[in-house]
């Protein structure tokens, strides 16, 4: 009323005041409007005073054509019901998911919601289609390299070792087994004692040709339990090698224990006597989830005991019997069955086959 007022006196034209006031009023509510829709759309909530926001707009647009005449130009960007266009559009009454004034197909609607994802369906708001899609939907995920399957491999290869009398020799013993070495750790295999390095861990596994493979364990011993110094030391100084040091560092959490066919790492506890090659097998493809494709014609598993090393031919990998020149004469009835001072480095060998000694 105040508008329509001062825009009817005789006496006086409007003042250059009240143009500002106007235009400043007009853009405030148009913005606060424009805020209250997009929540709407957006499933939000309306709340019932955002209808006198829609008649206030009214209002303003009434009282902006009220005073239009040749002393306003200038003062309204462009043409002044340009601002208030937008009003004829809003949606009001109820929920304000109604329509008003809105076209029923997208194409007939202003050029500015042609594309909108909400659009007119009779008297309701619906939408129609999805909002634009943006950098992050529809980029493809990121996902580790995986390997596909026999067939797929990248030249690599893998050294797997059993840790009682292969790894290691018979606790204590460097009289009967010269090239041995004994260190200040527990070893719990066998009765106990003090943990023995065999003639190949103490010259090191590197100096075979597992030194150009990826590197794992699997035993149906513990060593002396995950987290035990003894078993510390197999992973930190043992387990040592160009291409595993290079991987280990590639993928840190690698460095923890396993235990049966329950494969997140390549060192494994407890999988028993007769089944390694599913353990193995399983090291093998968790290999393949980080990136390092190896066939199985690749994966050379090395092992003192005579009875775990035929069994491997079932999942076309390749074992090798170590331990050949000694055996204990003590365990299994002198039967030979376990070896004694452990592997040597020269019966670490890339050869195709399950083989047995002698």
């Amino acid at each position: 009323i105040w508008y329509r007022g001062a825009s009817q006196s005789t006496d006086r034209g409007p003042s250059r005041a009240m143009a500002l006031v106007v235009r400043a009023l007009s853009s405030l509510v148009v913005l606060a409007a424009a805020a209250r829709d997009e929540a709407c759309a957006a499933g939000g909530a309306c709340s019932k005073g955002a209808v006198g926001t829609d008649n206030l707009l009214l209002q303003v647009a009434r009282a902006q054509r009220a005073t239009r005449d040749d002393r306003w130009a200038g003062w309204f960007p462009g043409d002044p019901e340009d601002a208030f266009q937008g009003v004829q559009r809003r949606r009001r009454y109820k929920d304000m998911g109604s329509c008003r004034r809105r076209h029923s197909t997208a194409s007939s609607n202003p050029p500015e919601e042609a594309n909108s994802e909400w659009q007119c369906r009779g008297q309701t708001m619906v939408k129609v289609g999805p909002p634009p899609p943006t950098e992050s939907s529809t980029a493809p995920p990121r996902t580790a390299p995986q390997c596909g399957g026999a067939g797929n491999g990248t030249g690599a290869c893998l050294c797997m070792f059993d840790i009682d009398r292969t790894l290691t020799g018979r606790q204590g013993d460097t009289h009967n087994c010269p090239q041995n070495r004994v260190l200040g750790y527990h070893d719990s295999a066998y009765g106990g004692g003090q943990a023995t390095l065999s003639a190949l861990t103490a010259a090191g596994i590197h100096t075979t040709f597992c030194d150009q493979c990826h590197l794992g364990i699997t035993s149906a011993g513990h060593g002396s339990g995950a987290g035990s110094p003894w078993n510390d030391y197999l992973l930190d100084h043992v387990m040592r090698g160009r291409v595993h040091d290079a991987f280990m560092r590639r993928v840190p959490h690698a460095r923890q224990w396993s235990e049966g066919t329950g494969v997140h790492s390549p060192f494994v506890l407890k999988q028993g006597n007769k089944v390694k090659q599913e353990a193995v097998e399983l090291v093998r493809q968790w290999y393949g989830r980080q990136g390092a494709c190896i066939e199985p014609g690749e994966v050379y598993f090395f092992e003192d005991r005579t009875e775990n090393v035929r069994p491997f031919a079932e999942r076309g990998l390749n074992s090798r019997e170590i331990s050949c020149g000694s055996r204990d004469p003590s365990l299994y009835g002198g039967t030979g069955m376990v070896g004694y001072c452990g592997a040597r480095p020269e019966e670490v060998q890339r050869v195709k086959g399950n083989i047995l000694c002698g």
